[in-house]
């Protein structure tokens, strides 16, 4: 699975260094977006130590994003962007069966830097996909329960790559308003630490389902 993430590392990359080179055909070259996002974390965690079990599992919440894309072609766009979500995480220990809580929603911040290649570029639809990577910042866990009391597990801040399907449908003749919609898929890893430096590595597979505007300049 890490090949992917290095193809989608050289997607990127020679793709963003055509805006320094290929001038930009569209008449309108620049699109922000503002979205409304659904978040679904696909990472679970599960380690068995002895006779116990200790189970996380993240649970969807909503947050927003916030994209600018830059045409660099009537087809190609570079796309720097950022989402917030701020999913619950269950916490279980099943023998004998205790639930933990978070003090606080677990958030979850990637910075976004993908390409996209436009499928109807100019027209009432626009359909686009590309590869894109991601540095994401995780908040700390702070775990709070009467008989176990407070522990803070330090949350490591790494990489991750994906995909993105999207589509602009104009809400205006001129274009400048578009309505907009995306899926997005990200695979990343992030590293728990207790405060004894035990660590472990844990998937975080988020999957983003997005609904907002895209204004053209």
């Amino acid at each position: 699975m890490r090949r992917w993430g290095v193809l989608a590392v050289g997607l990127v990359t020679l793709s963003f260094g055509q805006i320094l080179v290929t001038p930009a055909e569209a008449a309108e070259p620049w699109r922000i977006r503002l979205q409304a996002a659904w978040s679904s974390p696909q990472g679970d965690f599960r380690e068995v130590d002895g006779d116990e079990v200790i189970t996380a599992e993240f649970n969807s919440s909503f947050g927003f994003g916030l994209q600018i894309e830059r045409m660099v072609s009537s087809r190609i766009g570079i796309e720097f962007g950022v989402l917030w979500s701020e999913p619950d995480v269950e916490v279980v220990i099943e023998e004998p069966p205790i639930r933990l809580e978070l003090e606080s929603p677990f958030r979850i911040t990637p910075v976004i830097l993908g390409v996209n290649y436009h499928l109807g570029s100019g027209g009432k639809t626009d359909f686009y996909i590309g590869p894109a990577l991601a540095w994401v910042f995780y908040d700390d866990v702070v775990l709070d329960d009467p008989d176990f009391g407070r522990e803070t597990l330090s949350v490591d801040d790494d990489y991750a790559w994906g995909a993105t399907l999207g589509l602009d449908v104009n809400l205006t003749e001129t274009g400048k308003w578009a309505f907009n919609g995306e899926i997005r898929w990200m695979k990343g890893s992030t590293d728990f630490k207790n405060p004894e430096g035990e660590s472990r590595s844990v998937d975080v597979d988020p999957l983003y389902l997005t609904l907002g505007v895209t204004y053209r300049f």
